[in-house]
């Protein structure tokens, strides 16, 4: 497939040295990049110390220590001298398993360990494999800066559908190229989704297994993995195995909570027997320390019901939280929600309150378009401590969100789902610093919320992950609220058991099981993986998914002070370049797509860039104009989408519901379709009933009226 494409991709020009052509792929890290990386690495600040100690430390010496830097190096470096001590014993054991507190600078670590790996097998690739593009867009620029490497110069590489690729004057063919390396992963050093690196295992599209042979002699570094859907752990953790033996890969599996892969079963009578080492022989050490130990669980789990006409109980439970915390200068709250529906409701209840409380307040789920998303993160992280806020979210804040709160209120969810929570909760030890106080810890609050007597987690979790994952976090949050790292470990012990036990009757009764889908693997029976009940899929989507672009204006900058003291419209490329490098993080849009919408506005007479805003609507109006020129050319129409994909991104939000209820709404309103995300034009944005979409609330559905109508729109 790799060689037929590439020769395919040639075939206009005249036929030179096919040397000259296999040059240019096949980009790997050689001996001055693999230099390069270790030296860069380890003239970071907090890597400077650990060429200077030696041996795996003692449980008494990380009690005796208190910076919690100190912690993350000792971590390091006994998971690094674990790992050499593996590939020096026995260079086939591939499979490595990173378990680290939230906090505990896992990402360092694993870099560490891909330059172990590197320095101590004949690997010549990385690959950052994350699920959520958020984790992607906060380790990039740490791994890119961390291993010293140019982008530029495609040493490096993220790679997921709205990716940056924006091109300056190549030539169609060279862009061509570039677009093809994606597809390829044709990078020393790649950072991608689950979705990408998998998709080249269990889809059959010819397009998918363009990557397939690029993942051959790599570090595959697999990030916060119980992210994985349940129902096919089984398959996948096989695959995983398989690939590693097969494919001379070396998997760092990597989570605060990692799940128990070793205790699935292959079938009824058979386990699974892999040779995997764990990095951190005794975690509870680090787990327990005080450093770790951050927040407190309040009280019980508080059950309340949603009703039509009477939520005192909800109103009560808010205000009894809001008020115990602000009069201790506990400022600044998060409540994590399971869906959209909920998650509009709690902030329209708090929203009456704020007055009352002098608190502001935002809303954070699917519906939210990325831009603003970005905006919000950023306000959070340079808010003066002693204003109060309230962030209402979904599970979006979970993973990949670098914030941290003095308090915290989470709806049900599964163990792993309310560790990452707690992980966003005195963080950094924030209150311990402001209050000079070693034994503050950040508040926890738990609640059953119900409505239509159904509990809210039950509309986002599939069965198998209600009868597993749920049933065992009843069972220790019953037990002990305050859980520690033993209760983690005996929790996915547990779920393992019940996913094998679920498989053994499913096996027994000649049912179909995800057992199955390894039979298919190996009689490549890519029909069966693919079947939509039955087979393997990454994401696991209840519902009919559909997107939707806003047209609406985006301010180029997070904050306000910003766009008062620059003025991007007027700005020369070499200027703009600059003051972005100095400012990158109060930028929603990078240079390279402002200068590309520059280059537009100059080339078609156009202004998408207008004070220092993005206009949503003459942009999808360009971008809808470009495509139809391209109708029937298919690799200009490629070029186009890759280049407009980023910005269009930030315009963009996916949700999942009933597909009757998003037929009415478009039908109603005479969406259009571009691509494959329908257009909320700019008169139905705003505020009021007869607006569909709100920038700072997403959809305008009233909340009784969907829950009516609607009790699929999650």
């Amino acid at each position: 497939v790799t060689s037929d494409v590439i020769a395919s991709s040639y075939a206009n020009e005249k036929m030179g040295s096919v040397t000259n052509y296999a040059e240019k792929w096949n980009n790997r890290i050689n001996d001055t990049i693999r230099e390069s990386m270790m030296n860069n690495f380890h003239n970071v600040n907090y890597n400077r110390q650990f060429e200077n100690s030696s041996g795996v430390p003692s449980e008494e010496k990380i009690s005796s220590l208190k910076n919690i830097n100190d912690l993350r190096t000792e971590m390091m470096k006994e998971a690094s001298l674990n790992l050499t001590e593996s590939l020096k014993e026995d260079v086939s054991r591939r499979i490595f398993y990173l378990n680290m507190p939230t906090g505990g600078g896992k990402t360092n670590t694993s870099m560490k360990l891909a330059l172990d790996i590197l320095e101590n097998t004949d690997v010549d690739r990385v690959i950052y494999a994350m699920p959520f593009i958020n984790i992607i867009e906060q380790n990039y620029d740490v791994i890119k800066d961390n291993f010293g490497l140019n982008e530029d110069e495609g040493e490096i590489r993220k790679i997921y559908f709205a990716s940056e690729t924006i091109f300056s004057e190549a030539s169609d063919d060279d862009k061509s190229e570039i677009i093809l390396k994606d597809s390829f992963f044709d990078y020393p050093v790649i950072c991608t989704t689950f979705v990408s690196l998998f998709n080249a295992l269990i889809k059959n599209k010819k397009r998918y297994k363009y990557s397939l042979s690029s993942l051959a002699n790599s570090v595959v570094i697999l990030d916060e993995i119980q992210s994985l859907p349940l129902r096919n752990w089984t398959s996948l953790y096989y695959l995983i195995n398989e690939m590693a033996k097969n494919y001379n890969i070396y998997f760092i599996i990597m989570s605060a909570t990692l799940p128990d892969f070793d205790n699935l079963k292959l079938s009824k009578d058979v386990k699974f027997d892999y040779n995997s080492v764990h990095l951190i022989e005794n975690p509870m050490k680090y787990f327990s320390h005080p450093a770790f130990d951050r927040t407190q669980v309040n009280g019980n789990v508080v059950e309340m019901e949603i009703d039509t006409d009477d939520n005192s109980d909800v109103l009560d439970f808010l205000e009894e939280a809001l008020t115990e915390n602000f009069e201790n200068d506990y400022n600044h709250g998060l409540i994590v929600l399971n869906t959209i529906k909920v998650s509009k409701w709690i902030y329209n209840c708090l929203n009456e309150l704020k007055c009352e409380y002098g608190f502001e307040i935002d809303l954070l789920n699917s519906t939210i378009i990325p831009s603003e998303k970005r905006k919000i993160i950023y306000k959070i992280n340079n808010m003066d401590e002693d204003s109060r806020y309230i962030l209402i979210s979904t599970q979006s804040v979970e993973a990949g969100v670098d914030v941290s709160f003095d308090f915290v209120v989470r709806d049900f969810a599964t163990l792993d789902s309310i560790e990452q929570i707690q992980g966003r909760c005195n963080r950094s030890r924030e209150l311990n610093k402001r209050f000079e106080d070693e034994t503050k810890k950040g508040k926890v609050y738990l609640t059953y919320l119900k409505r239509k007597n159904r509990y809210d987690h039950e509309f986002i979790y599939e069965k198998a992950e209600l009868e597993t994952k749920i049933k065992e976090t009843r069972s220790i949050i019953a037990e002990n609220p305050n859980y520690n790292y033993k209760n983690v470990l005996n929790y996915y012990e547990k779920v393992s058991q019940h996913i094998n036990h679920i498989q053994d009757k499913k096996e027994e009764n000649f049912v179909f099981m995800d057992r199955n889908n390894i039979d298919s693997w190996n009689q490549l029976k890519y029909s069966d993986l693919l079947d939509s009940h039955y087979g393997v899929h990454i994401i696991q989507n209840k519902g009919f998914q559909c997107s939707f672009f806003v047209e609406t204006k985006i301010n180029i900058f997070v904050d306000n002070n910003s766009s008062q003291k620059l003025v991007i419209d007027s700005m020369e490329p070499e200027e703009l370049d600059e003051i972005y490098k100095n400012n990158e993080k109060k930028f929603v849009f990078t240079s390279n797509e402002l200068n590309y919408l520059k280059r537009y506005e100059s080339k078609y007479g156009v202004r998408i860039i207008k004070n220092n805003t993005i206009d949503g609507s003459e942009l999808i109006k360009c971008y809808f104009e470009e495509i139809e020129k391209f109708k029937e050319d298919f690799g200009a129409k490629k070029i186009l989408q890759k280049e407009f994909s980023s910005i269009l991104y930030k315009f963009i939000f996916q949700v999942t519901g009933d597909e009757r209820e998003f037929e009415d709404l478009i039908g109603t309103n005479g969406f259009t379709k571009v691509g494959f995300f329908y257009i909320i034009p700019e008169e139905k944005i705003g505020k009021g009933e007869n607006k569909i979409y709100s920038v700072e609330t997403g959809f305008n559905f009233d909340f009784m009226k969907l829950q009516e109508e609607n009790e699929n729109f999650i």
